[in-house]
């Protein structure tokens, strides 16, 4: 899901790794709205024209960072999975750990992804392609799972699966043990296809 050139010197990816943190900081702290270029480059303490090497403009340092955090996000699948033996507590894992992470700056920093593909295709595209990733990650986890699920259920079930946990972050209540205890619990139904619609 890389989006931009990578840097041909240890310098250049230390000054990218540089441009992503400040820009992530900005549209944490104070929304897509507060990303300026002129700024960016101030607080990077490059010259725009440099910083324009990297990232030509606002878009495309907005789409890094939000590529950077679903990337993030998939290594997280990753880690629970190279962490626990079963894969039940492999799913649990999963989704105790998104539920800090879409809960805290990743959840703004996707926050800003869904009001950017309101208003600019590119971003809808990089959508997709963050979704689609997402949903292969997870696939070979739910297969461990039910080795007779069919690719439709698979896609069901994983596509449930990532809407119980999106929406779930939002609820204001969301953050307590016992309601994540019940979304792992739902989650963990689903991908047995012991609920869910079809299933």
């Amino acid at each position: 899901m890389n989006l931009v050139r990578a840097p041909k010197t240890p310098k250049g990816n230390r000054t990218r790794e540089r441009i992503l943190a400040e820009a992530r900081h900005v549209i944490v702290e104070q929304g897509f709205d507060a990303l300026a270029m002129r700024d960016l480059a101030k607080r990077c303490d490059v010259q725009l024209g440099n910083l324009q090497y990297y990232f030509a403009t606002r878009d495309s340092v907005a789409m890094a960072v939000i590529a950077a955090e679903a990337e993030a996000d998939i290594s997280e699948v990753r880690v629970a999975m190279e962490t626990h033996d079963d894969p039940d507590a492999q799913l649990a894992a999963v989704v105790r750990r998104f539920f800090v992470r879409w809960r805290g700056e990743s959840g703004l920093i996707f926050a800003t992804l869904i009001y950017l593909c309101m208003h600019k295709p590119e971003f809808l595209e990089l959508k997709k392609r963050i979704y689609r990733a997402f949903y292969e990650s997870l696939e070979s986890l739910i297969r461990s799972l039910d080795t007779e699920v069919t690719p439709v259920e698979l896609r069901q079930r994983v596509a449930l699966i990532t809407a119980i946990m999106d929406g779930s972050v939002a609820q204001s209540t969301g953050g307590s043990r016992t309601f994540v205890d019940a979304v792992v619990a739902t989650v963990t139904g689903v991908a047995h296809g012991r609920s869910g619609p079809g299933l």
